[in-house]
């Protein structure tokens, strides 16, 4: 009989969690790489796409793992080789110096334009939930597990008193399909440390967002009548769902704001443009980075500027932006996008509430133009032929106007 040793099993226990824990590493690794080739990613990362121009498409390890997020993992180029080759997507191919790799030439590049917009909204769900110090990494692993994603989308606030951006606690996922997003969709219940996940797709989200404003401006124009009193406010707010509670609240802040003028740091500025760009494109675009354009005002057909509804939601703008390689997607043209602050932005809105004034005075005047028209003294007028006057007049001719006697006006009250 052949006694086991207790020491040579407990090795053989620990080079297989090792070996597990290598498997793990490298699947990490290869998301990462491949993240980073990927669709929607590549075709807006100007770095990487400078270095595919240099080398047939491939691009040096050494200069990959300069990438943080990839140098976390291992800043071994050896490991990067080794997770890639277990790859089975073939989305990525390994030179034989094993030395640099590429997007394999037998993928090409989708090209970025409204109709590929419009395909990634269509497999974009928003999830709400999750802790305000949630990491990017802790939310990959967590979607991983429910199907083949792209993308992972933090949605953050811009915290002036800190002076740092926030997370909210809720994300905007892309998967690799739509019947992938439909999947996970479809699960009766979705918790994130034991925390129910509230989820539907994005174009649901934008758009009940958009009735939600809509709706609280028609209640801010009925509160400024004196027909609502602050009480009714809060109880209204406390009926509406618990997931909304904080973006009712951030509302009712631009509200009160605005109720003495436009909301502040809602303005950008866009350069790069020419006359293929359309203000609904433009529109179309930052409404599906979740945020609400109020106004856009073309200067040139080269600089616009865009005010946003909410109060800063210029930052918030700018933020997702800079995560894109500090550009604004419009089809095939990319913008700069610049924050409009301080003395700018105040001379900026002065000069829109101004022009508002000015076009609510003018309907406003015809509206009192027309209604004068149309009874009273302006009732008729220039139609002589239809009025009685006194006096007589040869046929055809306007009667001619008589000084009415005292007998016949006493007599006419």
């Amino acid at each position: 009989m052949v006694e086991s040793d207790p020491n040579h099993d407990d090795q053989t226990a620990e080079s297989k969690n090792n070996e597990n824990m290598t498997t793990e590493l490298q699947e990490k690794i290869i998301r990462q790489v491949e993240y980073y080739f990927g669709d929607f990613n590549l075709v807006k990362d100007k770095f990487l796409q400078e270095q595919i121009k240099e080398d047939d498409g491939w691009v040096p390890l050494a200069t990959l793992l300069t990438f943080n997020r990839l140098s976390n993992l291992s800043k071994e180029s050896k490991d990067i080789v080794e997770a890639l080759e277990k790859s089975t997507s073939g989305l990525v191919e390994i030179h034989d110096s094993k030395e640099k790799i590429r997007r394999s030439p037998q993928m090409p590049l989708p090209e970025m334009n409204e109709d590929r917009r419009k395909q990634l909204m269509e497999r974009t769900v928003y999830c709400k939930g999750f802790p305000r110090d949630s990491k990017l990494n802790d939310l990959l692993e967590f979607f991983y597990k429910h199907g083949e994603i792209e993308n992972v989308a933090m949605r953050s606030w811009n915290d002036k008193a800190a002076n740092e951006w926030k997370f909210k606690g809720s994300v905007f996922v892309i998967f690799k399909t739509v019947a992938g997003a439909e999947t996970f969709l479809k699960l009766e219940s979705v918790k994130y440390k034991d925390e129910e996940l509230i989820k539907k797709w994005q174009k649901d989200y934008i758009e009940e967002k958009r009735k939600e404003r809509l709706e609280s401006r028609m209640k801010h124009g009925k509160k400024s009548k004196g027909q609502e009193s602050k009480k009714d406010e809060n109880k209204e707010e406390g009926e509406s769902k618990a997931e909304d509670k904080e973006d009712a609240k951030d509302d009712e802040e631009e509200e009160k704001e605005e109720n003495d003028g436009f909301a502040t740091g809602t303005v950008v500025e866009l350069t790069g443009l020419d006359s293929a760009v359309k203000w609904d494109s433009i529109k179309e675009t930052i409404e599906e980075m979740g945020l609400s354009v109020a106004f856009i005002e073309n200067i040139s057909t080269e600089v616009a500027f865009v005010r946003l509804s909410n109060k800063d939601a210029a930052s918030e703008l700018a933020k997702l932006v800079a995560a894109d390689d500090n550009k604004l997607k419009i089809g095939d043209k990319e913008l700069n996008v610049r924050v409009v602050e301080g003395e700018e932005e105040a001379t900026y809105l002065e000069k829109q509430k101004a022009t508002l004034m000015k076009k609510r005075n003018a309907a406003q005047k015809r509206k009192a133009m027309n209604k004068k028209g149309r009874g009273g003294r302006g009732r008729n007028r220039g139609k002589w032929d239809n009025r009685k006057r006194r006096g007589t007049s040869p046929a055809g001719q306007p009667p001619s106007k008589v000084k009415p006697e005292a007998s016949d006006s006493n007599s006419n009250k």
